[in-house]
């Protein structure tokens, strides 16, 4: 059941970021980069680019490994305010004979947001690790600063 929700979330993000075509390793590389012009209010802008490799060994084993970067902007120009949000992903999974044996994920997000001339950045940093049936890893922090 693990293994169809990982797969599923995988299928889901592919699907919303747009074309993904193979590279020469035989990875799946996600490139997409839109925004919506809301003018005079608001543009907002998504950028995904991600590379996925799906390695499958002689004795049954599968790798899925996911790494990028997904950013999102809104500019409000009435206002002179903007948000960006940005998210490195690493993310590792290991299936044997269909379920999931083991799972890696390493994210943070940093999401600015400036109006008037302040600015204040917040970073989000997570770390999780699954094996044999347990969470033997899950770190989160976060911070955040004003200018």
């Amino acid at each position: 059941m693990k293994t169809l929700l990982v797969l599923a979330s995988l299928a889901a993000a592919l699907s919303l970021a747009g074309v993904a075509s193979a590279a020469g390793d035989g990875a799946i590389v996600t490139n997409d980069a839109y925004c919506i012009d809301a003018s005079p209010f608001a543009v907002w802008c998504s950028s995904v680019r991600l590379t996925t490799k799906l390695t499958t060994t002689p004795s049954g084993n599968t790798t899925l490994a996911t790494n990028g970067t997904s950013s999102t902007s809104a500019t409000f120009p009435l206002f002179g305010c903007t948000q960006t949000v940005t998210s490195p992903e690493h993310e590792v999974w290991l299936m044997r004979e269909g379920e999931l044996v083991a799972e890696s994920r390493l994210m943070s997000s940093t999401t600015t947001f400036g109006c008037g001339g302040a600015v204040l950045t917040c970073t989000t940093r997570a770390a999780l690790h699954y094996a044999n049936g347990d969470v033997q890893i899950q770190r989160y922090d976060a911070d955040c600063t004003s200018e």
